[in-house]
């Protein structure tokens, strides 16, 4: 029978195929992560229910304008403007009230439920004034984002800092994974610095009766996020 004998590579060329594996991957990289900077981690023209919250410097309240309903526009390709053309989804009434991210070439990135959530062009809305500076209690409560993640806030005894108990889940017939986080914080304004000892970093801003949260990621198991616009769960009346 042939004898086999096994391969040995060289340190040298292994070193060598290691330092081409890297140049590879950073080709494929570095162009995406250029588009990636400009959002702190979001392409700039991405307005999706999954990606809305990540974009929190900017934050406004608005509600739809006029006295038709107002279409979503679909995103545009490579990371471009919305196309023109609005898209066959139900849309927005006159009157809603919408959360909005991003103010960017005449176009507006609203959320306004899970359900209805894009771009729609600026001159359709109506900006709304909300307070940036609310009392604390105006967190208080048991907040959910619609897909089971929850966050609750409970005052401290000094009545200037937030606990807050973080709870959430990504479960899919094969996956069931979930995260958590506990700790207390004082409220700038209306943002909210969460940082665990996990490194758990949530960010959290108070947008009227809307809670814009997201994550790092490293909250949790696999695909468990908190990111999402949370709405305070309301308690049921009390039977006799």
């Amino acid at each position: 029978m042939p004898h086999c004998r096994e391969r040995v590579i060289p340190q040298e060329d292994s070193m060598r195929i290691r330092r081409i594996m890297l140049f590879l991957i950073c080709i494929l990289i570095c162009p995406l992560s250029r588009v990636w900077a400009s959002e702190g981690g979001t392409p700039q023209w991405w307005c999706r229910n999954g990606a809305f919250a990540d974009d929190q410097n900017d934050l406004h309240l608005a509600k739809v304008a006029g006295t038709k309903r107002v279409k979503f526009h679909d995103e545009g390709p490579d990371d471009g403007p919305p196309n023109a053309s609005a898209n066959t989804d139900p849309g927005l009434r006159p009157g809603d009230r919408v959360v909005v991210s991003k103010l960017r070439g005449g176009w507006a990135c609203v959320y306004k439920n899970l359900d209805a959530s894009g771009w729609i062009r600026e001159s359709d809305l109506t900006l709304l004034q909300f307070d940036t500076k609310p009392a604390i209690k105006a967190w208080a409560g048991k907040w959910d984002d619609g897909y089971g993640n929850t966050i609750a806030f409970k005052m401290t005894r000094d009545g200037k800092r937030l606990l807050a108990i973080g709870e959430a889940i990504y479960e899919t017939p094969e996956q069931h994974h979930t995260g958590s986080f506990t700790s207390t914080a004082e409220p700038d304004g209306n943002k909210l610095q969460i940082t665990t000892e996990d490194d758990c970093h949530v960010q959290m801003t108070l947008v009227a009766d809307r809670l814009v949260v997201s994550d790092n990621n490293e909250c949790g198991g696999m695909n468990v996020s908190f990111t999402g616009v949370y709405a305070k769960k309301k308690h049921a009346g009390r039977s006799r």
